[in-house]
Order: structure tokens, then sequence, then C-alpha cells
């Protein structure tokens, strides 16, 4: 059994099997402010109780109006990739850092696009703070982005694993909102193994395996219990295909979601939105 960390989500009602469930087709997900991990434990049932919560309807975005945004981030408002790939870590290491206890084994699978450079981001900042972190990824360096080549070299030699590692807990960050059709190799043998060795899984943004322009989920797709989604929640992503889900702001501004008529999210605080259907 997973010892969570005594800062976890103690009073989250027991989750739905999501492993065996057709995709979702809702449009909108209806979500809830959730406390920062550090929130008082006492005061978690008042906050977590539907007559307390703040619910709001959340719009889902495709991958190309995703691109779209990040587009407008970069060359309307000047923010960096590198800036966005930061504090996306940083909002994934938080809610990791949360939600398990530094005795527990967390590894990372990493994939050759932005969302490896978002999970190596993250497990060198859990890294920093005194977790037991590992990273692999099955893709030699040459075949990694130029950014995520960049974050990947800035990680301690010593939590790089030459081979998968056996795990507490996995951090899927094999591949984003930009998978076209289905999984494949070297990432089918990783997902498996996620799959099959996992007592927990994170997933960043999407659940690998997740064609969000098709709303279409792999049957060889990572199944985790938790997904958090970075700036906006995607088409195709629900609670049967992604468990928990959670969304974390890395700085998309509601002008950028205004450009192309869309909801922006609405944080309080810097905290995550718990979204539920």
């Amino acid at each position: 059994m997973i010892k969570r960390s005594k800062l976890a989500h103690s009073f989250l009602l027991p989750r739905k099997s999501h492993k065996d469930f057709p995709l979702g087709d809702s449009g909108r997900l209806h979500v809830q402010i959730m406390p920062p991990p550090f929130t008082s434990f006492f005061f978690r049932p008042l906050i977590l109780c539907s007559s307390f919560c703040k619910v709001v309807v959340m719009q889902r975005v495709s991958a190309e109006e995703m691109g779209e945004l990040e587009r407008i981030m970069i060359e309307k408002y000047n923010v960096s990739e590198e800036a966005l790939m930061e504090l996306a870590g940083e909002k994934l290491a938080k809610f990791i850092g949360g939600e398990f206890s530094k005795d527990l084994k967390i590894a990372f699978i990493l994939g050759k696009g932005g969302n490896g450079g978002d999970g190596a981001v993250c497990a060198r900042r859990l890294n920093d703070r005194g977790f037991d972190v590992t990273v692999f990824t099955p893709y030699s360096e040459d075949e990694l982005m130029d950014l995520t080549k960049k974050k990947f070299r800035g990680l301690e030699d010593e939590i790089k694993a030459p081979h998968f590692p056996s795990s507490n807990v996995y951090v899927d960050g094999l591949i984003g909102y930009g998978l076209n059709g289905e999984v494949r190799e070297p990432l089918v043998e990783a997902c498996e193994k996620i799959n099959n060795w996992s007592s927990e899984t994170v997933s960043i943004d999407v659940p690998t395996g997740l064609d969000v322009n098709e709303q279409k989920i792999d049957e060889k797709a990572v199944k985790p219990d938790y997904t958090v989604a970075l700036g906006a929640v995607k088409h195709g992503v629900s609670s049967t295909n992604s468990g928990e889900i959670y969304l974390a702001d890395i700085g998309i501004m509601q002008e950028a979601f205004n450009r192309l008529d869309l909801e922006a999210p609405s944080f309080e605080a810097n905290n995550l939105i718990k979204a539920e259907e």
C-alpha cells in the first residue's frame, strides 16, 4: 500500500475504477478549487465538502488550441518556452510532493518532447527537496528535443537510470497532447511496464496513449491514478481514462484564452483545480 504524505488529500472520496470504462465525451468538466498541498489537515473536510467547495464549469481545449495558446504566450507576451516548462515542472512538483511521502521511490518515465522536459524539471525540483527520484527515458540523448535535452543535462547523473526502474510511484511523461494515432515503440513497452509494475501513476498533462485530436484512447495507453493537466484540460481526458484530474496554472494569461474565444480557468492563489465530471 502506498504511504501517502501527511499532507495528502486524505478526505477525497474513493475513486471509481477507471481502467475499463469507455472514453467520456463531455465537452466540459465541473471543477473544484482545491487547497494547496500544505493546507492544514484539519480544514480539509470543510474545503472538500461539496457544500463548501467552489464549483465552476471549465471548457476543454483541442491540441491545436493548446498549441496556439502557447504560441500566443511566446510570440505576443514574450514568455519563453523554457519559462513555461519550468513553471509546469514546478506545479507538477508541488502536486506530487504533496501527494506522496519522501520515503517512496518516484520514477519519472519520460519522452523526447515537451512532456519529457516538464517531467525532467519536476524530477530536478523534487530531488532538490529530498525525494527519492529516478529518471528514465527510452530514447538516446541525441533523439531528445533541444530544450528537453537541456533539462535532462541539468539532472544529477546519479538519478538517471540506464534501464527501466522499479518504483512505488511512476510519473508518465512519455508523450502529451501531440500524439497522433496509436502508441508506438519504444513507448509501448514503457507503457506496459508502468501499468504492470506501478502501485500508483501520475500522468503529465494527458495519459500516454490518448489521441487528443481524435479523442480516442489506445488499448496500450498508460492507465493513471492521477492526471495533472497543464494550462487547460484537453479534449478526451476523462475520469474513465485519466483517473483523478487536476489542472495546474502554467501562466497562460486570460488574454490568450480570449483571443481564441475560450473560457479561461479561474485560478485562485495558484491553487490546483480538481476536475469533476
